[in-house]
């Protein structure tokens, strides 16, 4: 699944897509994204109330250059990817 279709990205597509296999409980799902920038030990911090509403991210993260970083929420990406499926295959 497109991340950038999910999060509604109207910015030109990148001449190349990464793909990145995510699993959680039992289920595996592919999602193709822009750019990868590799692996962080972070403390993840929750949105507050104001952001509750945003699916598909469960927090965010200040990195080291002071950058702000969302935090993807993995079990409802898988729902959605299995739910975009089933509805694709009775469609």
């Amino acid at each position: 699944f497109r991340l950038r279709v999910l999060f509604d990205v109207r910015a030109a597509p990148r001449r190349r897509e990464n793909g990145v296999i995510i699993q959680y409980g039992g289920q595996r799902a592919g999602l193709i994204v822009d750019e990868l920038h590799g692996e962080y030990q972070t403390v993840i911090k929750p949105l507050g109330e104001l952001f509750e509403h945003l699916q598909g991210i469960s927090g965010s993260t200040i990195l080291g250059t002071g950058t702000v970083a969302l935090i993807l929420d993995v079990p409802s990406l898988i729902g959605y990817v299995a739910d975009s499926e089933r509805a694709r295959k009775v469609a």
